[in-house]
C-alpha cells in the first residue's frame, strides 16, 4: 500500500513540478497520449486521480508525523521509549497492544481520544510544552506519529 501512495504522490508532484526539475512535465506526457480519447476521458481520469489522492495521507500529514516525533521525543519517550510503556508494560505502543487495548483498526482519532482521556495522561505535566499541557494539535501530531510507528512496525 505505501508504494501506491508514493506513485500517486509522485504523479501529483510531476504533474505540477517545473519541467526543468525533471526534464519533462505533465504537458509533455499528455502530448504523447492517444489523440482518439475524448476530452471527457482526460477530465474523468484527472478527477479520479484527485479523489484517490484525497483518500491517502497528504504531504501535510507527513509534517504531522515529523512534529509528532519531535513532541514524542521531548515529552513522551521518558515512559514510552522505543514504543514501550514503563508504567504498564502490556499497554505498549506496538501494533498488537494498540489494537487490543485502544483501537482495533489503529484509527488515529480513536488513539488520540483514548490517550487524551486516560487518567495517566491527564495528570502529566509536559515540562517542554507551554503551560505544561499539550494542545489538540500536539496530541494529533503525537498520535499520528505513534500510529505511523505501529502500523509500519518501526518501534
Amino acid at each position: 500500500m505505501p508504494h501506491i501512495r508514493f506513485c500517486l504522490l509522485s504523479f501529483a508532484i510531476c504533474s505540477v513540478a517545473p519541467t526543468e526539475a525533471f526534464g519533462f512535465g505533465f504537458s509533455q506526457l499528455q502530448s504523447k497520449a492517444p489523440k482518439e480519447l475524448p476530452a471527457s476521458t482526460s477530465a474523468a481520469t484527472a478527477a479520479a486521480a484527485f479523489v484517490s489522492l484525497l483518500s491517502f495521507p497528504s504531504i501535510a500529514s507527513s509534517a504531522d508525523v515529523v512534529r509528532g516525533k519531535e513532541t514524542f521525543d521531548n515529552n513522551c519517550a521518558g515512559c514510552h521509549v522505543g514504543g514501550a510503556n514503563l508504567v504498564k508494560p502490556e499497554k505498549n505502543l506496538q501494533r498488537e497492544a494498540l489494537a487490543r487495548y485502544v483501537s482495533s483498526d489503529l484509527s488515529q482519532a480513536e488513539v488520540q481520544q483514548w490517550v487524551q482521556q486516560s487518567g495517566q495522561h491527564k495528570r502529566i505535566v509536559f515540562f517542554k510544552m507551554p503551560d505544561g499541557k499539550m494542545k489538540e494539535a500536539d496530541w494529533a501530531d503525537v498520535t499520528t506519529y505513534v500510529v505511523d510507528q505501529a502500523l509500519n512496525d518501526k518501534w
